[in-house]
């Protein structure tokens, strides 16, 4: 028994994943969030229409109330949204950085009636959750986002400073400041200072689908990254349209849960209610929910993003408090759109080949490029305009000199070219890059997709029109050298991307073990097929087939074929609890008169795949067995010593996962 601690250790160690390709989720966070501001800002003060007053309140809801510069204090979250209820004093609140950065942790994101590839409960019913619940954010979310700021490598302090001047200066230059050529050689910049990186060896144990995720990330790539990001921002924009009862769910067991938290609501009958009915009261239900935000908002938020709305919301009729309930349940898309469109246009992303049967390649490729960059180009209705650009765990480091003060045009006449000043101002140009396009991505959202429409020209970048078509990217960002084709042609609807499928992996393994009493040794076969229960992965069940014999005197040496149908607890990616019963029926006493038994048992145990960490795709077992044995043909049933075994057995084979 003394091993056991050392063998879950050991377990633990060897399972925890080494660094995964992704972009940190504090970038991802912070540069949304960041950007929302930004888009506050533009928007609020030209507002025209009940719609894009809808749809700008249901953004700032999302948006930080107000906003810290410092972002992460004392590894807490600073800033506060308004979707949950909750200080950043008393717990986790969720902003629109969070939305993004969960697209490289949450697999489903509905439920949304008629949207295709986002019906499976997901992020949707998580939002609707946290509209009517109060106190903590709770979940695999919370478990993931609360992890985001417990760095001290981050230099918000210096990324915020220089994305304020670098969105002056595309306003003052109406668009993005041009790079002399000189500028864009290789070699003369010096390495950037790795900033936060995600703990991912405590990610696979906080979301058991991390490494699913991983593994099946090619959205997350090149022109795949773009295509989900319009994928995602057209359902967005086509939710938002929507009537709030073709939206709201009407499932009654998800309503009655939704309504346990709210007096009002908590004794409606919701199987009774029918149809129509019944969405229209869920209608109520949650636009009341959802109105509830809309007043902590208005009371909490920087007077100057709320002030213009104040007449429009304390006036609001119920159509348009529907209007922005609506607009609430789209913008749950929108910000996992951003996570793509921020991916795109990360060097790592640009031209890795995305492949999963060459994970460690794909992982050299994308780490190099991010840490030495790659000439790039990010193309808008506008025009193409090049960058330098550096990638994931770079983007918010420390600064190697105080901010970017020079302009390019002196940092290229300049006699010598200092390295480190030449990489804090490359940086500095991508974060308003980043910053830029996310923001206008939320201002076409805002507007009604107004980049899907035709025009002659961008017009001034002091508009809000302007803006979206300076700054919105039209196609994937590439690399130099590779194909480019500008065009300035409206965007074109999208669909979003195929979701991850759950989880499945089939299993053919050699067990050795002991029957405990007798010591007599083991040896075995077993089969197995694994499946994924529910969206959050944290359940799976199998079915086990296999055949044990045991060599040992009398009764003792037998040949048993068993059956299993056993639940599977994943404390990790790739780490799972085992329990359930089994069924058996076999041969023993071979040696003298042979005996047929049959019986039932309970078996525990653990489950480990170290795939993602080695090449073979292993699958490691130990499980516990107690064989009750009901019937033995010398005597019949329940007349034999029921409890006559006890089975260890260790297991080693191959692991086939979907």
């Amino acid at each position: 028994m003394r091993t056991c601690p050392k063998l879950f250790t050991i377990c633990f160690v060897l399972l925890s994943p080494t660094t995964v390709f992704a972009w940190d989720y504090l970038e991802h966070a912070w540069f949304s969030d960041r950007a929302c501001i930004e888009a506050q800002r533009m928007l609020s003060p030209g507002l025209t229409t009940d719609e894009q007053r809808a749809r700008y309140v249901a953004m700032s809801l999302f948006c930080p109330q107000k906003w810290e510069p410092s972002y992460c204090a004392d590894e807490l979250k600073t800033v506060r949204g308004s979707i949950t209820d909750v200080d950043p004093a008393d717990g986790y609140s969720m902003t629109l950085g969070d939305y993004s950065a969960l697209g490289d942790h949450v697999t489903h994101f509905g439920p949304l009636p008629g949207i295709e590839r986002a019906q499976e409960d997901g992020l949707v019913l998580r939002t609707y959750e946290w509209l009517t619940e109060g106190g903590t954010t709770g979940g695999i979310e919370e478990d993931v986002a609360e992890d985001a700021c417990e760095t001290e490598v981050a230099d918000f302090a210096n990324a915020d400073a220089g994305v304020s001047r670098q969105f002056k200066r595309i306003r003052d230059e109406d668009g993005y400041a041009q790079i002399p050529s000189n500028l864009l050689k290789p070699g003369i910049r010096a390495n950037p200072i790795k900033g936060p990186a995600d703990p991912s060896a405590r990610y696979s144990f906080n979301n058991p689908r991390y490494l699913d995720m991983v593994l099946r990330n090619h959205a997350h790539f090149g022109d795949d990254a773009f295509a989900s990001w319009l994928g995602f921002h057209s359902a967005a924009l086509q939710v938002a349209e929507r009537d709030c009862t073709d939206i709201v769910p009407i499932n009654p067991d998800m309503l009655e849960d939704l309504a346990d938290n709210l007096e009002a609501w908590e004794d409606v009958d919701w199987e009774e209610l029918k149809g129509a009915s019944r969405a229209k009261k869920a209608c109520q239900m949650l636009t009341y929910s959802t109105w509830r935000r809309v007043q902590d908002w208005m009371k909490s938020a920087d007077p100057q993003h709320t002030r213009a709305l104040k007449s429009w919301v304390d006036n609001a009729t119920d159509a348009q408090q529907q209007m922005v309930f609506s607009a609430v349940v789209s913008m749950v898309l929108e910000g996992v759109a951003l996570h793509f469109l921020q991916d795109g246009l990360a060097s790592g992303h640009m031209r890795t080949i995305r492949s999963r049967e060459a994970l460690a390649d794909v992982r050299y490729d994308h780490d190099s490029d991010n840490a030495h960059g790659v000439v790039a180009t990010i193309s808008t209705r506008e025009g193409l305009h090049w960058f330098f650009a550096f990638g994931d765990t770079y983007l918010l480091g420390a600064a190697q000199r105080p901010g970017c003060l020079l302009s390019w045009e002196t940092l290229s006449t300049a006699g010598h070219i200092i390295p480190e000043v030449l990489t804090e101002c490359t940086l500095e140009h991508q974060r308003g890059v980043l910053t830029a396009s996310t923001s206008a991505s939320l201002a076409d959202f805002v507007l009604g997709g107004i980049a899907f429409e035709p025009v002659e020209s961008c017009g001034s970048i002091h508009t809000n029109e302007g803006w979206i078509c300076r700054n919105l990217p039209t196609q994937a960002s590439v690399a130099s050298g590779h194909a480019i084709a500008h065009s300035e042609a409206p965007l074109t609807y999208a669909t979003l991307p195929v979701p991850h499928p759950r989880y499945s992996y089939e299993s053919l393994s050699f067990r050795t073990g002991l029957e405990i009493e007798s010591s007599s040794p083991q040896i075995g076969l077993v089969l197995s097929f694994f499946d994924e229960l529910g969206t959050e992965g944290h359940w799976m069940r199998n079915w086990r087939f296999g055949l044990t014999a045991t060599f040992g005197d009398d009764e003792d040496n037998q040949w048993i074929l068993d059956a299993a149908y056993a639940f599977h607890y994943r404390l990790s990616a790739r780490f799972m609890l085992d329990l359930g019963p089994f069924w058996y029926v076999g041969l023993r006493d071979l040696n003298e008169d042979v005996e047929v038994v049959a019986g039932i048992g309970p078996l525990i145990g653990i489950t480990a795949l170290p795939e993602g960490w080695m090449r073979i795709p292993l699958e490691l077992n130990i499980t516990y067995q107690v064989p009750l044995t009901f019937f033995a043909s010398k005597d019949g049933f329940f007349s034999a010593n029921v409890v006559e075994d006890h089975w260890l057995q260790f297991g080693i084979g191959l692991a086939f996962s979907h």
